[in-house]
């Protein structure tokens, strides 16, 4: 029986070196000493540069120090880790000892599993399943609410049919706005929790930005807010999907809360232009550094400090936009505040389901 034939060693350098390129997600070769050997392809072109010859935490990490608990200290093992955010993606690292019969401990083989997109959906799911928590609690709320209101909404009218005094009737005039004002607020508390609508259609931006807006008012950040509106007289509709597109909203408007903690003017505007219509929220804010504009969308970049944000609503928001065929442009001047413009076709595409 013939022998396999025998590869040299710069032949079999080169085969391994080809199978770990193959390999869509980083691996790193790392000596006992810290120092990258190999690295694949995926781990090369990763923002840090080309990692070989550095040392691990250096190029890997971005630290001046070893990690705790890093493998080459522990002779490979390795507990297990939180996830690793490097280049706007998430990585699950798993590392694998390097061993010699007569030599001993001499490197670990490190594999960086890209997890951006089951970390996206277990976020995604999460919300869904506080935001119905919501949608029931605002349904059962408005439920409570809308009774008795309706009820003394009925005595109002009765007792201004009947007549009244002058001082009385404007009394029972000024009592009746705000009960309207009222209803109107459970009215779109109780749209909000309701199923969500996946289907499209005509709708005006007009009308969601109006809508955002009395959602918006019962947070406690709109405390010295000053909120305006100023939406064009005459906006062609767009097809779009309503819940989908008042969730964009929102998101801006949290964003432009976030952005004022003490306190400052919101604008919400609404515009036409040839062949599209756009929606945008304006901030006094802080601003977004110029060097931070092009990641903002990236899933879980947040610049707010920690337990303020997961850094999905930008992402969430920018992709549902995309899914309409629209965009989303951002104006940030150093120290004038943000400007978040919302852009759609006047004919978009159907959206993906």
């Amino acid at each position: 029986m013939a022998k396999p034939p025998t590869r040299k060693p710069m032949q079999l350098e080169w085969l391994a070196q080809s199978i770990l390129d193959a390999i869509e997600d980083p691996i790193y070769v790392i000596g006992a000493d810290f120092t990258v050997i190999h690295a694949n392809r995926s781990a090369r072109e990763l923002p840090s540069g080309d990692p070989r010859g550095r040392a691990c935490y250096a190029a890997v990490a971005g630290q001046d120090h070893p990690c705790a608990g890093c493998p080459p200290q522990t002779g490979g093992v390795m507990p297990r880790r939180a996830p690793t955010r490097a280049g706007g993606r998430v990585y699950q690292i798993h590392t694998y000892p390097i061993r010699d019969e007569t030599r001993g401990f001499q490197g670990i083989i490190e594999y960086a599993r890209d997890v951006t997109a089951e970390r996206l959906l277990e976020v995604q799911v999460a919300h869904q399943e506080r935001m119905a928590s919501l949608g029931l609690m605002a349904a059962g709320l408005a439920h409570e609410i809308g009774n008795p209101l309706a009820a003394m909404s009925s005595l109002v009218q009765l007792a201004q049919r009947r007549g009244a005094t002058a001082l009385t009737a404007d009394q029972l005039g000024i009592l009746r706005t705000h009960m309207d004002r009222i209803g109107r607020i459970v009215h779109d508390v109780s749209n909000f929790g309701r199923p969500a609508n996946r289907e499209p259609a005509r709708l005006s931006l007009n009308k969601i930005a109006e809508t955002a807006a009395s959602l918006i008012r019962f947070d406690p950040r709109c405390r010295g807010i000053e909120m305006r509106l100023e939406l064009a007289e005459i906006l062609p509709a767009v097809e779009l999907v309503e819940d989908q597109i008042l969730q964009v909203c929102v998101n801006l408007l949290v964003n432009a809360l976030d952005a004022m903690p003490d306190g400052g003017v919101l604008v919400i505007a609404t515009a036409s232009r040839e062949g599209e219509v756009e929606l945008s929220v304006s901030d006094t804010g802080r601003g977004v550094p110029a060097q931070l504009t092009g990641r903002i969308f990236e899933p879980f970049f947040t610049t707010k400090e920690p337990g303020r944000g997961t850094g999905l609503g930008l992402s969430v928001s920018y992709g549902l936009v995309r899914r309409f065929g629209g965009r989303i442009d951002v104006e940030s001047p150093p120290g004038k505040g943000s400007t978040f413009r919302v852009i759609l076709p006047l004919r978009t595409p159907a959206p993906a389901r």
